[in-house]
């Protein structure tokens, strides 16, 4: 699995994403993209929207989609209601 976070150098939404690839010891890379640069990286996202996760051939943006997937991923997330 190769994992890739594309955000801003700072917390913000990006911060509960790594702390996700942190608790669960997984490999990542922080790919952060500067102030000066993100008009021209905001044409190549989907939505043009960061964060952006490009994992398992996939891209993913927006935070609370991210969490949901790597939480799922990761067995974070409950299988019993109770």
């Amino acid at each position: 699995m190769s994992a890739t976070l594309q955000y801003f150098p700072a917390y913000g939404r990006g911060e509960a994403i790594r702390l996700v690839f942190q608790i669960s010891g997984a490999e990542y890379q922080d790919e952060f993209v500067s102030f000066e640069d993100w008009p021209g990286i905001k044409e190549t996202l989907e939505f043009q929207r960061m964060p952006c996760l490009r994992i398992d051939g996939h891209s993913l943006v927006e935070t609370q989609s991210i969490l949901r997937y790597v939480g799922a991923k990761f067995g974070f997330v409950p299988t019993d209601l109770y």
